[in-house]
């Protein structure tokens, strides 16, 4: 979803949290950065040009999305509107342009060299994308930080399951939630996820703000803070 003003604030809000829980420690290049949600880019550039200010040393910045625009939602579970069907916000159609590696250039041009380089892509719907093998065969790191903006509650179920079950959320991981203003739990969407995810591997949170929660532990095991 493009950032208005309120998703501007509020990643910043995710980002003061971040550097408090890095207490002046700028070395995390063990840890990666994990965007759920691409779309043209526009969230990714907002990390890591904030953290290049910052002199904030990370990992690889991961970009999930299928570039072709929305899955079709869980049954049962309401559409905040038309734009959330099945190929909205569809990165493809944004640019006007027709194949992947089209899509890619644009999102890398917006980047511009220095993040371009910094950065993987894995393009597919996530029921297809996060393969068990995919952390291996990529060498992915535990996260530093978290961007869920994938809108719909599918999407949030099928990529926080992922990352817990592959031991990319760990303790002291900042998790960024997108869709909270528009859509709370009671009517599914990304805090639904969030919630049935957290019962699920008995995660522990640090709750900053809707948006915005940092893992404290996973399965009732505590670990070292981000680093």
């Amino acid at each position: 979803m493009p950032m208005d003003g309120e998703h501007s604030r509020n990643r910043r809000r995710a980002l003061q949290v971040l550097m408090a829980q890095l207490g002046g420690q700028s070395n995390c290049s063990a840890r990666d950065i994990y965007t759920f949600g691409v779309y043209t880019g526009a969230s990714i550039k907002f990390w890591l040009d904030r953290l290049k200010v910052l002199k904030i040393h990370h990992g690889t910045s991961w970009g999930f999305d299928s570039f072709e625009g929305l899955p079709t939602e869980a049954e049962g579970v309401e559409l905040e509107g038309n734009e959330w069907k099945p190929g909205g916000f569809s990165a493809a159609d944004q640019f006007g342009v027709y194949t992947f590696g089209e899509v890619r250039q644009r999102i890398e041009e917006h980047l511009g060299p220095e993040h371009a380089e910094s950065c993987g892509w894995v393009k597919g719907y996530f029921c297809d994308s996060l393969t068990p093998r995919l952390v291996r065969e990529r060498g992915m790191q535990p996260a530093l930080l978290i961007d869920v903006d994938v809108d719909l509650y599918i999407s949030a179920v099928q990529c926080l399951d992922w990352c817990f079950a592959q031991g990319i959320i760990v303790p002291g991981t900042v998790v960024y939630y997108d869709d909270v203003e528009v859509v709370k739990a009671d009517k599914g969407g990304e805090l639904r996820a969030h919630a049935e995810m957290t019962a699920k591997y008995r995660v522990a949170w640090r709750h900053v703000h809707d948006s915005c929660w940092v893992c404290e532990s996973v399965g009732g095991t505590r670990g070292g803070e981000a680093g």
